[in-house]
């Protein structure tokens, strides 16, 4: 069946290029110009309130399809040259040229087989307009797979983006193991006036069993630079990067003389769940504040050791705060 707008009738009793004011020999370039010459004239949006002029922009719409493609505007001038060739006939059709007529129809008859009949050019158009048709639908279905395709991706390259920025938050150490003799008898103010002078710091855990703490840095570079440069009567070792079903295992080294401490698992001192801890890529929240209670630690879990150049920055870094402060005495 024809596109919706446009019938075999239509087609048949009509000219097309007549319709569109151009040459049965025009090319693609006058067809385009006569339609927008008509476009502009029959368009919708110029004619609100006018049904006549919206049929004769879809008719519009239609002629110009089976113009443009070849096979149906071949079909098309078949049907054309039929129904020109009938009225002729017709016009012929008197007393004087009736045997000729006669005659004429005999010939036809006995070849056929290589004529065309305007029966069979009427249904080839049909079947030519059918074509454009599904091909039409078939591309609007393509595009819009295309974006729904396009969406997705996008979508799951953003949840990528915001799980590798979370795993990346939570890969460094923030806090650091501390350590006292007992005589001391250090409060949690005295650790955190001491360790202080390395940078902000978060939650402080005490041990209930006394002579240990649990500290936590605002950055990783603030905890190595304290694990590195050590304090007075302080044990300072960074804080194991491994999950806390392998605490065992001995403390990531560094290149302090005290890092090299017992293993995790004998300390009092448990590693916090990784649930405690707010992912990077859902917000950027500040580091907990010392205000606040300091009795739930608060440590990003951690996913790989110090790499030589980080260890290598934390000593020069250790180093420039011993010479400001030796500039400063």
């Amino acid at each position: 069946m024809p596109p919706k707008g446009l019938s075999i009738e239509d087609v048949q009793d009509e000219d097309l290029y007549a319709f569109l004011h151009v040459q049965e020999k025009a090319t693609d370039k006058e067809l385009e110009s006569a339609y927008r010459k008509l476009a502009l004239k029959w368009h919708p949006d110029k004619n609100p309130d006018n049904a006549e002029a919206a049929d004769l922009f879809r008719k519009l719409v239609k002629v110009t399809e089976i113009l443009k493609d070849k096979e149906a505007r071949a079909a098309y001038d078949q049907l054309r040259r039929a129904r020109h060739l009938q009225e002729l006939r017709k016009k012929e059709l008197n007393a004087e040229r009736r045997k000729l007529r006669e005659d004429l129809e005999r010939r036809e008859a006995a070849h056929s087989d290589n004529v065309v009949s305007e029966r069979q050019a009427r249904e080839g158009l049909a079947a030519k307009i059918l074509r454009l048709k599904e091909e039409g639908a078939a591309l609007v279905r393509a595009s819009e797979q295309k974006l729904r395709d396009e969406w997705a991706q996008t979508q799951a390259e953003q949840l990528a983006a915001a799980s590798a920025a979370a795993e990346a938050t939570t890969a460094q150490v923030h806090a650091v193991k501390v350590r006292w003799k007992k005589s001391k008898a250090f409060a949690e103010d005295d650790i955190r006036r001491l360790l202080s002078q390395f940078g902000t710091l978060g939650d402080v855990v005490m041990s209930a069993k006394g002579g240990r703490a649990l500290v936590e840095f605002e950055s990783h570079s603030c905890a190595a630079l304290a694990a590195e440069t050590g304090c007075p009567d302080l044990t300072i070792t960074l804080q194991s990067s491994a999950p806390a079903d392998a605490e065992a295992t001995p403390a990531a080294s560094s290149p302090s003389p005290a890092s090299h401490t017992q293993a995790s698992s004998n300390s009092p001192l448990r590693r916090p769940p990784p649930a405690m801890f707010a992912s990077a890529a859902a917000s950027a929240v500040p580091p907990p504040s010392t205000a606040g209670s300091h009795n739930t630690p608060a440590f990003p879990a951690a996913k790989r050791k110090v790499t030589e150049e980080e260890v290598f920055a934390m000593m020069r870094l250790a180093q420039q705060r011993k010479d400001q402060q030796a500039a400063d005495q």
